[in-house]
């Protein structure tokens, strides 16, 4: 068994991303920073505080049952926004961090996920299973986004209508999709099951950040490329092919997005 990671900041100046690689357990962490932009007084981000946060508590209690983590996890970034003086009340106010985390077993990967870091299964006849509870929670910001880019808009930031739909989509967490925000309503999104390992290649995890950027943003996320190039040439070979990609649209017009490069953590396990 060959494992292999990778961390990668973005264009931030800080890596809101988190992964985790202890023994049998292997795990990627995506922070997602509140709208208001929350940052301590060290400087961190409210993303950067949640995905440590989150990794921490699953590093701690490696021997323990995966909802035994997840409660204690939601205990605890409930109790850190409250130690931060975060009203909680509001959904755009909260602090969270996805969660795709696989503990190998007895010949067996159990795996728990939340939000859209995916977890993905590689087979021997090179199908694969994509584990990921949300998908395109952004279609109508980037579709907006494309629209208004075309008209010569140059930053989506500035634009009444992209924030306004942002904060609409931060406000159906845990209602359409999910969201590990400390919501109790979260649980009904974990996607928690155990995948015999026998025709098993290979396993990926990801966070966003290494997705192949996309033209259309009705597509949404398209893994066929994504898996064949990272079979012939490797986690960090296609994160070099990501990053030029994205670096040739560094305005984000040709493929719609909101950062012309997003963090990354990526783990891949080769079986073979």
């Amino acid at each position: 068994m060959k494992i292999d990671f990778l961390l990668d900041i973005g264009e931030g100046e800080t890596n809101e991303d988190n992964l985790l690689v202890k023994d049998n357990l292997f795990g990627v962490f995506d922070g997602l920073t509140s709208l208001n932009k929350y940052k301590d007084q060290n400087g961190k981000t409210g993303g950067q505080i949640a995905s440590q946060l989150v990794k921490r508590i699953f590093e701690k209690n490696i021997d323990k049952d995966f909802k035994f983590i997840l409660h204690k996890a939601q205990e605890s970034l409930n109790q850190g926004m409250i130690n931060r003086n975060i009203d909680i009340s509001s959904k755009t106010n909260r602090l969270s961090s996805s969660i795709a985390v696989v503990k190998l077993k007895n010949g067996n990967a159990e795996y728990i996920q939340v939000g859209d870091s995916p977890i993905i299964f590689i087979f021997k006849n090179g199908s694969f299973k994509i584990v990921m509870s949300n998908k395109n929670t952004d279609k109508e910001s980037l579709l907006l986004w494309k629209k208004l880019s075309g008209r010569g808009i140059k930053s989506w930031s500035e634009d009444k209508e992209i924030l306004n739909n942002l904060i609409k989509v931060r406000q159906m967490a845990n209602v359409t999709f999910g969201s590990f925000n400390g919501e109790e309503e979260v649980f009904k999104f974990i996607l928690h099951d155990k995948l015999n390992l026998d025709n098993v290649t290979n396993i990926l995890l990801l966070t966003d950040g290494l997705f192949l950027p996309q033209e259309d943003p009705n597509k949404g996320e398209v893994f066929d490329t994504l898996v064949k190039f990272y079979l012939v040439n490797g986690l960090t070979k296609l994160k070099d092919y990501v990053r030029n990609l994205e670096e040739s649209d560094s305005k984000c017009i040709k493929y719609p997005r909101f950062k012309k490069h997003d963090d990354i953590a990526a783990i891949s396990v080769d079986f073979k």
